[in-house]
């Protein structure tokens, strides 16, 4: 599930993007990763031949020997005579392609080729970039400027410059570790580096600089705004549609990965039996006990699971693409979803002792009122603990501005102004709060967990490090294939690994089990 990561050649995302900058390996679509241009979108199947001198894989390790007996991981088998398949009938039909066809022993697949398109290869310190930003021009400058596409985001950056304008008045040259120091002092007193400083070419021009970094930012928006509606357009797994969903559910293409991620569902269905909506970090809660625990959220449940014989998901027309959220409102709307902005205006939002708030606008910051925590609530922009917060006070007016932390920031946006706290800081009873919500917190989870375990028939390995989330999977076929769960003893592994760290649940055979001591 992590952009720029595979598993063998696999990932969540079908594929991932690679290229020159950082930015490149955290994109999760080809239509995001085509934003930038270079970068490139490798589909996962893509193989790499090993030179012909690499070392065969061996086959995995032996288990320990019989003397040593304090082994902490342990694979716990189960009868494989006893262990009925998993019912076909258990998982949507769309949701388990069949295998594909064996190729013939000693055949080669050529793999498909990685687009280039994209993809600009330049050496460090030579090329031509493909932005106004460079280095120093020498075979050790900052690789990196010449991918800088924000003007001030250059000149602002040691060791680059944008036409030979620099916010540091020049740039230090010399070795390699010259190039990320920000100031003549600093360059000069580096003594026996080898670094000198170059003053800059020209002097700064601000307004031109302004004028670009709109234009860029304006530039960026759209092309992420774009990439995003293609997305959505071609995807198959969803979020719940609201402002606070998980928006990286559109991205998964694979359906059986798409029902086994927090708050994402394939046409209506995942394996928690549903999700958890509402405010910022509700669709991390895996069940319906749990998300009840916490301000905010609510349960949204799952389309039924396909009866048996069903052949496909077409047999339900109730869960599919008519549930897809509409296209987000303009800016600045869309920074809050519909539910908070009807709560905030419908004049039922009853501002109670002891607890977080926002400036009380319909702009206001729509998670103040979600937050629990006396400190955490004081510490959030344009939030406030009965009038009081660390940062003095609030910036109100737009949807912009809540969420700005000082008073001089504020006052340098338009529309914006800051309001002063109403009362002072109060350490110890802030101190106090917290250390009573988070005791009040932890002991509602504990209950919802305990009540959840009690009618569970999916189930851990046992112990403190068991696999805690096989408890919230409702589907049968999804608990035997996740590793350390088992449905009424019995697993799709032939067993289970359990142990004294959360990598032992994770193991899904012995062998694998084993390495762990």
């Amino acid at each position: 599930l992590t952009p720029g990561c595979n598993l063998n050649g696999q990932s969540a995302y079908g594929g991932w993007c690679q290229g020159q900058t950082p930015l490149c390996a955290a994109q999760a679509s080809p239509s995001m990763c085509a934003v930038y241009a270079t970068c490139s979108w490798i589909p996962q199947g893509t193989t790499v031949v090993a030179p012909a001198t690499a070392a065969p894989l061996t086959a995995a390790p032996a288990a320990p020997a019989a003397a040593a007996t304090a082994l902490v991981a342990t694979a716990i088998a189960v009868p494989r005579t006893v262990a009925p398949a998993a019912p076909a009938s258990t998982l949507p039909a769309a949701a388990t392609p069949p295998p594909p066809a064996a190729a013939a022993q000693g055949a080669t697949t050529a793999a498909p080729a990685a687009p280039t398109a994209n993809l600009v290869v330049l050496q460090v310190g030579t090329g031509s970039s493909p932005c106004a930003c460079t280095g120093d021009g020498t075979p050790t400058e900052d690789p990196n400027c010449k991918y800088n596409p924000s003007r001030s985001g250059c000149t602002w950056s040691p060791g680059c410059n944008w036409d030979g304008e620099s916010h540091f008045g020049g740039w230090c040259s010399g070795a390699s570790s010259c190039v990320y120091t920000s100031g003549e002092t600093a360059c000069l007193g580096a003594a026996g580096s080898g670094c000198h400083w170059v003053p800059a070419t020209r002097p700064l021009n601000m307004t031109a600089e302004e004028e670009a970094d709109a234009s860029g930012a304006a530039q960026s928006l759209t092309a992420a705004n774009d990439a995003n509606a293609r997305a959505l357009a071609a995807a198959t797994c969803f979020g719940d549609g609201s402002a606070t969903q998980n928006v990286m559910c559109m991205y998964i293409p694979d359906s059986n990965m798409c029902m086994s991620t927090m708050g994402c569902n394939y046409h209506g269905q995942n394996s928690f039996g549903g999700w958890c909506t509402g405010s910022a970090g509700c669709f991390e809660l895996p069940g319906l006990l749990m998300c009840g625990t916490m301000p905010g959220c609510s349960w949204k449940a799952a389309a039924p699971v396909a009866p048996t014989g069903a052949a496909s998901l077409a047999a339900h027309p109730a869960a599919p693409l008519a549930a897809l959220p509409a296209a987000p409102p303009a800016a600045p709307a869309s920074l809050i979803d519909d539910k908070h902005l009807a709560y905030i205006q419908s004049g039922q939002v009853q501002r109670q002792p002891g607890s977080c708030q926002g400036d009380g606008t319909p702009f206001e910051n729509p998670n103040c009122r979600f937050n629990p925590s006396e400190s955490g609530c004081a510490w959030s922009p344009g939030c406030n603990w009965d009038g009081a917060s660390h940062f003095g006070g609030w910036c109100s007016g737009s949807l912009s501005c809540v969420y700005t932390s000082q008073p001089s920031m504020c006052a340098a946006m338009a529309g914006c102004h800051w309001v002063n706290a109403t009362r002072q800081i109060n350490i110890a009873e802030e101190q106090t709060t917290d250390a009573a919500a988070a005791a009040e917190t932890a002991r509602s989870f504990g209950a919802a967990d305990a009540a959840q375990r009690a009618v569970a028939t999916c189930q851990g390995g046992g112990g403190a490090m068991e696999n805690s989330y096989c408890y919230y999977i409702s589907i049968d076929s999804y608990c035997l294939l996740t590793p350390g769960c088992n449905l009424n003893g019995q697993s799709a592994y032939g067993g289970w690994c359990q142990g004294q760290t959360p990598l032992c649940a994770a193991q899904a055979s012995p062998s694998m089990c084993a390495v762990y001591a």
